[in-house]
């Protein structure tokens, strides 16, 4: 999500998976052609003939009536205004009919739980649609006149403006309330010649004419993809941008639960359109839903892009949302189709050209197919008995023929190859017919004769694998054989030899020598990776040849298929791509000072001068509030030609002392953060608000600068309301003790180079005293000798009522204590699926949840656990912090009834409280409980992650050995639950100290 006034955003990206449903159409919208994850009518399908019950469930509805497909998250709330209630994200549609009624169905999604927390604006009101207007249109006769979406006053058919018509016709407009049973729903059309409609004889109430709609929570999908992070509408035009299947997805605040999203049925009495059943499938309807909020459309299904136009812009009532909610809006794209695809053609590419600032459309998913080269006149085969014609093909490279006579006893394929970016990694298979080609394994080692680090393997004759992994990276800037093998021929006729790449990666390297990949070939499927910044100029050429001693058969060199020669025009309100490939630093290292301005809006400004020998910076921006911070939104801006940002240096965080923080570092000279919550957090004592480390790459001067643009503080009143007020809006500074219940607020703050930062420990010679404390649960102690390298604390409850919510924070010395992932990959609340931790802060990791599931603890379950590395001497405490821990349980109406035995970090006794009667809390502090802990990457189970783990998954991946069920576990360091090539890259790295952890 981009990052939005008073919310917070979402930056993370994960693998894109199917749709809904496959799709084969893309959509026609008014100034370009949207990308392949949007279509009307896939496949033809024009929905079903089938019966519903119009019941609030969507257990009727199926696949084979999808006749419209949208995308999630594809809303003007992700650019503007993401702190809204109400998120109107229309998601697909479907339709049947009977011999009486037509059906309509359309499934809307609530994507914002997985960045928002529930309560927080988009998830308030439980998340659901509230009381909007919701817009279904049909073209029943095209004959008819076409409405205006007016009534014959000239004013909106409901809300205060509704600037939104249809330059596709339309004859029936169907309005309900989004909240169903408010309002008098109606179906109009019109009665004059300009459209108009009135409340009289244009009107037919859904109460009187038998037209009945309901809506259940949760989704009909088998996958809702969506948009992950984007700052730009033009995304939507785009298969390379960000999207993400949300049934799978995770993110800052979890998976996506579906019981945020709406699934609307409607039933319309064919009576009451004046047709008949053989008229839906003879001629077919046109349908579409428009969302709103009573000025204009806010997302329509199929969709159209006039719904992001204004995206960007201010709401004329609230500035900080999004113009989109009273912009004028014309519909152009057409509509889908019910029953028959009538006199129109399945849509298709629009003939209108696609402005040049969007991105680039459908990159292509397999190689083109080249035509077999003609056999040339000094090849002809003897006799067909007497020769071998050989074929060689590939899913990446070219293929080709080529016919060997009698006397030729050997062939060899060769698959070349020339990259603009260097290689990192590969996974392929070869095959070939054994009954007329023979080879030799002696030579198997020749396979890759460019790739020193290759493991190739013939484990069943006729097939052999092959990979290889290197951080050194390997050069194919000009052409070189990529696979090259010879064969003994032994037979007659015809005979395969085929290549399939399972994997390709190619990368760059930054400073530091961290390569940056990306994948041209990945699970089989080719990519198009010229749109990822850094590979904007990878092309590469392949070509198949026979006997390369020889004058070969070759087909022409491909070239990146279907890529455009040139790259579109990226938009200006994006940070600038470089147009070169990124490349070592070409700087020489520092032989002289580099004067550091440290500056921000709202802070007195700092400078220092660096001399040759320093090489990093520490940027602190410090601030003190007497009120708790509610949310923020800033953006720092530096010279990336002097300071690099290297995520090494930052591992505690940007923002170290904000749990919900959402921060992006991915841009040229800029860091972008935000953060809500209704937690608040407590800035009383002076902390750091942004502090960033910087390696030090330029010598003269340079200038960082911080831009708070908004600062909300608040407090909670006796009803437990959260009460916000900004002292600083709009990037200004406000007074704001004239507000009442902010009269005493306070706000200060400095700014600070090079601050310490990282602790500098010894090793390990004595005795460490563990103390582990917590507010409600009794302490205990353990010494731990200079033997013992780890300790687990576990927090441990037994609740007589199921657990409802909590928040709590952990404590403990980082000179002492060291927190590593790895050790803790069961997670820090096990026993809690819903829990969000972060372990991000320095000395303190916090947590909390909240679930209308309940968790049941009536038996001691670990409430909180932590394995710690021992990495100092003395004594330490490690403290747990309940700050609120409710219990609940539901009535006979399945209402949440809840109490708090912890709040505001204190033991409370709920037994008075009609419910609770009965209520009994427990629990006890353990150390160094047995746990399992695995060290994922050391396959070989050696204590220690290197290279020769990575070459055992190679060896696997080439068949060559056989990974016990333990090595697997150990080896699967992306968690795909695949052993391949992938694994042994991401061990290589972290053995080379490229990544400190598996993620």
């Amino acid at each position: 999500m981009k990052s939005t006034r008073k919310a917070i955003s979402v930056i993370l990206a994960v693998l894109m998976l199917i749709t809904c449903v496959s799709v084969s159409f893309t959509v026609n919208a008014s100034t370009g052609t949207l990308c392949d994850k949007y279509a009307t009518n896939p496949q033809g399908k024009i929905g079903v003939k089938k019966t519903i019950t119009i019941d609030g469930s969507y257990s009727d509805w199926s696949s084979d009536m999808l006749i419209a497909q949208g995308a999630a998250w594809d809303v003007a709330n992700h650019y503007k205004g993401g702190h809204e209630n109400c998120v109107l994200d229309t998601y697909a549609l479907y339709a049947a009919w009977d011999d009486n009624n037509l059906y309509v169905a359309w499934q809307m999604v609530n994507t914002t739980d997985t960045w928002a927390r529930e309560g927080d604006g988009p998830l308030s009101d439980g998340g659901r649609v509230l009381d909007v207007p919701l817009i279904l249109a049909l073209s029943v006769d095209p004959s008819s006149t076409s409405m205006s979406n007016k009534n014959t006053n000239g004013d909106p058919i409901w809300g205060r403006k509704m600037g939104l018509t249809f330059n596709r016709h339309v004859d029936h407009l169907l309005y309900m309330s989004g909240k169903v049973g408010n309002g008098t729903p109606g179906m109009f059309t019109a009665v004059d010649e300009q459209g108009n409609t009135n409340y009289t004889n244009g009107l037919k109430t859904f109460k009187d004419n038998g037209i009945e709609y309901k809506m259940a929570e949760g989704n009909v999908c088998d996958s809702i993809i969506g948009l992950n992070y984007s700052e730009d509408t033009s995304d939507v035009y785009s298969n390379d941008a960000d999207w993400v299947d949300y049934k799978t997805f995770k993110g800052s605040s979890g998976t996506h639960n579906t019981k945020y999203d709406s699934f609307y049925e409607i039933k319309i009495p064919l009576s009451t359109l004046g047709i008949n059943s053989s008229y839906i499938e003879n001629n077919g309807i046109g349908a579409m839903v428009v969302a709103t909020r009573g000025e204009s459309g806010l997302d329509c299904i199929p969709f159209d892009d006039t719904m992001l136009d204004n995206a960007t812009g201010s709401y004329g009532s609230d500035a900080s949302t999004s113009h989109e909610k009273d912009d004028e809006d014309v519909i152009t794209s057409s509509f889908a189709r019910i029953g028959n695809l009538g006199g129109s053609t399945p849509v298709t590419q629009p003939t209108t050209a696609k402005p040049t600032t969007q991105p680039t459309t459908a990159k292509p998913t397999t190689q083109p197919t080249t035509a077999k080269p003609t056999q040339a006149t000094t090849q002809q085969p003897t006799t067909a008995a007497s020769s071998l014609t050989v074929n060689a093909t590939s899913n990446f490279f070219p293929s080709t023929s080529k016919t060997y006579s009698s006397s030729e006893k050997q062939v060899t394929v060769s698959y070349k190859l020339s990259s603009a970016m260097k290689l990192i990694n590969s996974e392929w298979e070869l095959k070939y017919d054994t009954s007329k080609l023979s080879f030799d394994s002696a030579n198997i080692s020749n396979l890759m004769p460019n790739v020193s680090s290759a493991v190739i393997n013939e484990n069943t004759k006729g097939k052999i694998k092959g990979n290889f992994s290197t951080l050194s990276l390997v050069d194919f800037s000009n052409e070189s054989d990529f696979v090259s093998i010879t064969f003994d021929v032994i037979g007659k006729g015809t005979a395969d030899v085929d290549l399939f790449v399972n994997i390709l990666g190619v990368a760059y390297k930054n400073l530091g020598s961290k390569p940056t990949i990306a994948y041209v070939v990945d699970s089989g499927e080719i990519k198009d990776v010229t749109s990822i910044p850094g590979f904007e100029n990878e092309t590469y050429a392949v070509k198949t040849v026979f006997d390369p001693q020889t004058t070969p058969t070759t087909v022409p060199v491909t070239t990146n298929p279907t890529v455009p020669t040139t790259k579109p025009t990226v938009p200006t309100t994006k940070p600038t791509v470089p147009t070169t490939k990124p490349t070592e630093p070409t700087t020489a290292p520092v032989t002289d000072t580099l004067k550091v301005n440290a500056t921000s809006n709202i802070l007195s400004p700092v400078s220092q001068e660096y001399n040759k020998d320093t090489s990093t910076v520490t940027v602190s921006y410090k601030l003190t509030s007497s009120m708790k911070l509610v949310n923020s939104q800033w953006c720092l801006t530096y010279d990336s030609s002097k300071l690099s940002y290297d995520p090494q240096k930052n591992l505690n965080g940007v923002m170290p002392n904000i749990s919900s923080a959402v921060v992006n570092t991915n841009l040229n000279n800029r860091i972008k953060g935000d953060f809500s919550s209704l937690g608040l957090y407590d800035f009383t004592t002076e902390k750091d608000f942004v502090t960033v480390t910087f390696d030090i790459i330029g010598t003269g001067e340079t200038t960082v600068d911080l831009e708070i643009e908004i600062l909300g503080v608040a407090y909670k009143d006796s009803n437990f309301n959260v009460i916000t007020a900004y002292p600083v809006d709009y990037s200004k500074l406000i007074d704001i003790t004239s507000t009442p219940g902010f009269e005493n607020m306070k706000l200060s703050g400095r700014i600070t180079l090079n601050e310490p930062t990282e602790p500098t420990t010894t090793p390990v010679t004595d005795t460490l005293k563990v103390n582990a404390t917590s507010n409600i649960l009794s302490p205990v102690s353990q010494e731990y000798n200079k033997d013992t390298s780890t300790v687990t604390v576990s927090y441990k409850l037994t609740s007589s009522m199921k657990l409802v919510n909590s928040q709590w924070c952990l404590t403990y010395d980082s000179s002492k204590l060291s927190y590593d992932p790895q050790k803790n990959l069961n997670g820090v609340m096990p026993n809690i699926s819903s829990a969000v931790v972060n372990t991000n802060l320095n000395n303190r990791i916090k947590g909390d949840f909240s679930s209308l599931g309940l968790y049941d603890f009536t038996t001691e379950k670990d409430f909180v656990t932590v394995t710690f590395d021992i990495i100092g001497t003395g004594e330490t405490t490690v403290d747990l912090e309940i700050e609120i821990l409710g219990v609940a349980y539901k009535d006979s109406n399945f209402n949440v009834i809840t109490a708090y035995p912890v709040d505001y970090s204190k033991l409370i006794d709920i037994t008075s409280t009609p419910g609770f009667e009965n209520m009994k809390l427990s629990g006890r502090i353990t150390l160094n409980e047995p746990t399992e802990q695995i060290l994922y990457g050391d396959v070989n189970n050696d204590g220690v992650i290197n290279v020769a783990d990575a070459t055992l998954v190679q060896k696997h991946a080439a068949d060559i050995i056989k990974l016990t069920d333990d090595q697997l576990k150990r080896a699967d360091v992306n968690f795909d639950g695949i052993v391949n090539v992938h694994d042994s890259t991401l061990i290589r790295k972290y053995a080379a100290d490229i990544i400190s952890s598996f993620k």
